[in-house]
């Protein structure tokens, strides 16, 4: 049983090297995997610091133009040639043991429907802020507070930056829908594919020895950015898979305003009232707030309501 990694980079030159160095370290011997590399598109100096990685590892590096996350996995998937697909991304540094804990799940869970998930975390060396300790605690980063305790989980768990999967179950299934990678916009790539995955018989194992460090300082910005890009993307989302359930979105009233497809309201109205509820001149000093708080206090209500406000805003992008 071996493993094939695939590592999507778009504009990594702060964290590639050592995300490689780390992949290439670890316990389980070298012949047992391959490193299949994509530079996405980067215009910084990733693909000049790849070059000079070759000349220390051996691993299989493709260029393209920028195509998004969805399409650069997919071609390393295609050019994979061992039966477990591991995916992680260019600013994740793995455990030396990473790669010995995915094995080892899909030895105890020898099928073909079977897909491992590890545990992602901040880098340790980096400044862990109040928010990003919201994000990962709550916040719409990683959830692993709701998978807490558990040894199988649902397609929400599905993280592209910490994940193992049969490559006879996804050649069966299909690969990641490239429709998620619309330009300047993509989001919920991992959580469609892994939904759809799972309605075709997909178990997914927690595996909290498989462990990952995310290296990528968030700041209330950009996550609020992403978030907006996120609530455009969910139209793509629904519109493919009415039935897709996104159970950790609907906990929040100011998102309930606008996004649930149920009852007397359309979608038009829950707009309109969320811009009454909300608009220049009431939120900003909300917004205002949150940035003064996010390197100090940790505020998860008022860090829950302007990320919110940003995923409405995007979704209403087309309500307008």
């Amino acid at each position: 049983m071996r493993l094939s990694v695939i590592i999507p980079v778009y504009n990594g030159e702060e964290t590639i090297k050592r995300s490689m160095e780390a992949i290439f370290n670890q316990t389980i011997e070298r012949k047992v995997y391959e490193v299949i590399v994509i530079n996405d598109g980067s215009t910084d100096g990733t693909q000049v610091i790849l070059q000079r990685l070759k000349s220390s590892y051996t691993f299989q590096l493709i260029t393209q133009a920028n195509l998004g996350a969805a399409i650069s996995r997919n071609q390393g998937i295609k050019k994979a040639s061992q039966e477990i697909i591991v995916l992680i991304q260019d600013d994740i540094i793995v455990d030396p043991n990473f790669l010995a804990e995915h094995l080892r799940f899909h030895q105890m869970h020898d099928r073909e429907n079977t897909a491992v998930v590890g545990f992602t975390t901040w880098d340790p060396r980096m400044r862990i802020t109040p928010f990003m300790r919201w994000l990962e605690h709550g916040g719409p980063q990683f959830d692993y507070d709701r998978i807490k305790g558990k040894l199988e989980v649902d397609h929400l768990a599905f993280y592209t930056c910490n994940l193992s999967v049969r490559r006879s179950f996804i050649n069966k299934v299909g690969l990641l829908n490239e429709n998620f990678s619309l330009p300047g916009v993509t989001a919920y790539e991992d959580t469609e594919w892994g939904w759809r995955l799972a309605e075709n018989g997909l178990r997914i194992w927690y595996n909290l020895s498989a462990i990952a460090y995310h290296h990528h300082p968030r700041t209330l910005v950009d996550v609020c950015q992403r978030r907006y890009r996120e609530g455009k993307m969910s139209h793509v989302l629904y519109e493919e898979h009415p039935g897709l359930k996104m159970v950790g979105e609907n906990d929040s009233w100011l998102h309930n305003l606008t996004h649930l497809k149920t009852g007397f309201l359309t979608d038009k109205t829950r707009y309109q009232l969320t811009r009454l509820v909300f608009n220049r001149f009431t939120f900003w000093p909300l917004e205002r707030l949150a940035r003064f708080c996010e390197t100090r206090i940790n505020f998860p209500l008022l860090y829950k309501i302007v990320c919110g406000y940003w995923y409405n805003k995007g979704y209403a992008h087309k309500l307008k």
